[in-house]
């Protein structure tokens, strides 16, 4: 469910998840967008109780310009995330899938 749905329906999704999950989705060749130097050929998509601020500074700080991330859904009582982050190389998406599971064990 997209915000436009989110704030069009008043916020109401009874079908959402209220718990983080471990299990993360894996795409490859799905988000075409340049990032100045190539394309976006792979990425993760997972939920987290996490704060994206972390997420998005550990991102910064070792793939600048190299990934894109989108908060894709959020619960009603806004504690967990689902996002979707598409990386320039797979290298980079295997490096944060051992940084999201050091930070939820």
């Amino acid at each position: 469910m997209s915000i436009l749905q989110l704030l069009t329906a008043g916020g109401q999704n009874k079908n959402r998840s209220t718990s983080p999950s471990k299990r993360t989705e894996d795409f490859r060749g799905v988000d075409r967008r340049k990032n100045g130097r190539g394309e976006f050929t792979c990425g993760l998509t997972f939920k987290t109780a996490l704060a994206v601020g972390p997420i998005e500074d550990w991102l910064k700080d070792r793939f600048a310009g190299e990934y894109q991330l989108n908060l894709q859904d959020m619960s009603d009582d806004l504690r967990i995330k689902q996002i979707r982050i598409a990386f320039a190389m797979p290298f980079q998406r295997d490096a944060f899938k051992e940084f999201l599971q050091s930070q939820h064990t």
